[in-house]
């Protein structure tokens, strides 16, 4: 019969091969073999916290396993793209240990009115991939909320001053 004895003793897990990459943004931590093992929300708790256009801020990527624990020996090279077409792409990194640090500026806010609502913010997405080394399956983050600028103004996110553009129009600096 089980005496109970061992229910304080860790159990150790042998993770899978490397698999594919994991972006962790600030607001995020990861969890290792946190579920769903089937896309991008897997793997950690938190919400990806919103960044002011033009601040820089701290990208964590994993080498990761199917089910989201870190791969320690895993040493690839990986760029870190984003879906701001306006910013600089931070340089290649090595995993060291399954994991490495980017840091990113978002420079792309933007500030909208639709019908009904008022609306700051532009929606932007990081992607991993391998670039040197064993393929691994590319990582995506979270959406990245952006605001315009911090700058005091009067709206909650730091505009503090707004520019409207006619078709055809082009803004001077």
């Amino acid at each position: 019969p089980w005496s109970g004895a061992a229910k304080n003793q860790r159990i150790p897990i042998i993770t899978a091969a490397a698999e594919k990459l994991q972006i962790v943004l600030p607001g995020e931590t990861a969890e290792w073999g946190k579920y769903p093992y089937t896309n991008n929300t897997g793997g950690k708790l938190g919400t990806a916290q919103a960044q002011f256009a033009g601040t820089r801020f701290k990208i964590t990527v994993n080498a990761v396993d199917t089910y989201w624990n870190r791969k320690d020996n895993t040493t690839q090279s990986i760029q870190l793209v984003t879906s701001d077409r306006y910013d600089i792409e931070p340089s290649t990194h090595q995993l060291v240990n399954g994991t490495t640090t980017f840091f990113a500026t978002l420079v792309t806010g933007s500030t909208f009115y639709n019908a009904t609502t008022f609306i700051m913010g532009a929606t932007h997405y990081l992607t991993a991939t391998v670039v040197a080394g064993t393929s691994l399956t590319d990582g995506q983050s979270a959406p990245v909320m952006t605001w315009p600028a911090a700058r005091g103004g009067s709206f909650g996110t730091g505009a503090d001053r707004f520019l409207m553009l006619a078709p055809g129009e082009v803004p001077e600096p």
